[in-house]
């Protein structure tokens, strides 16, 4: 490079540096915080080595029955009407449900719903005690939701552009500080591409494999809960846009 490039190439690089710590010392803190569940999640695992797998088909009942609770969370529409009113008579909770104009529904009832769900989930395991692959899969949901709200993939996404920018531009100068970041996500047993929990990961690193219909009904569970809350998700956005466009035609016709 010229002596222009080389110039503005260092000015870059120190740019780079420091944002990579400053992302680097973000994922160190969400390491120490996910420490102890990693660890209990492994501890879960450990004593399924010996277990007998459930039943297939007893498992399935069983999560359908969980997906009737779980769909009985989600408000209808009748119910999202009677919210939208109790909200007018409280202004602390106004502005997360309230229709603005004729444009659209603000409406912030999914963190009160998952929280629902979630404890959904975790009194199911009560009816789930022929079933050791369950806990494990909730437990693995309550971890994820912990990297979500940890916005990790924000995290994964900020070091990725930063790796391709240094190894274009820095000549190696920072391969430590990415290192170090690496062995963080290993650890953790991350997806790079979710920012979530990749069981394989774990599996791959367990002292004796866990038997293979043990896993295969743990990831049957935790997709199962996936789905659910997705579609528990769309439901819910479903009845929010009924509502918006039900506004929309009577504002229409005046």
């Amino acid at each position: 490079m010229g002596t222009c490039t080389d110039q503005y190439t260092e000015v870059y690089c120190t740019q780079f540096a420091t944002q990579v710590d400053i992302v680097l010392k973000t994922m160190s803190g969400i390491e120490v915080m996910m420490r102890l569940p990693i660890k209990k999640l492994k501890a879960m695992l450990d004593e399924l080595l010996n277990a007998i797998p459930s039943d297939a088909g007893a498992l399935a009942d069983k999560l359908n029955k969980l997906k009737v609770k779980v769909d009985a969370k989600v408000p209808g529409q009748d119910c999202i009407n009677e919210l939208l009113a109790m909200a007018n008579k409280c202004d602390l909770i106004k502005k997360s449900v309230e229709i603005k104009g004729i444009n659209g529904l603000t409406f912030d009832l999914g963190t009160p719903i998952n929280k629902m769900i979630n404890q959904t989930l975790a009194d199911f395991k009560v009816t789930m005690t022929a079933f050791a692959e369950y806990p494990v899969a909730v437990y693995c949901d309550v971890i994820d939701e912990m990297l979500k709200k940890a916005h990790i993939k924000d995290v994964l996404d900020k070091i990725a552009k930063l790796r391709v920018c240094a190894d274009a531009l820095c000549s190696g100068r920072l391969t430590a500080q990415f290192d170090a970041f690496d062995k963080i996500v290993k650890d953790l047993y991350l997806s790079t591409d979710t920012g979530l929990l990749d069981m394989q990961k774990i599996y791959a690193g367990m002292e004796h494999p866990l038997p293979g219909k043990v896993q295969t009904n743990i990831e049957t569970c935790i997709n199962e809960i996936k789905k659910q809350k997705s579609d528990a998700a769309g439901k819910l956005n479903d009845s929010v846009n009924s509502i918006i466009d039900a506004k929309n035609a009577v504002s229409g016709l005046f």
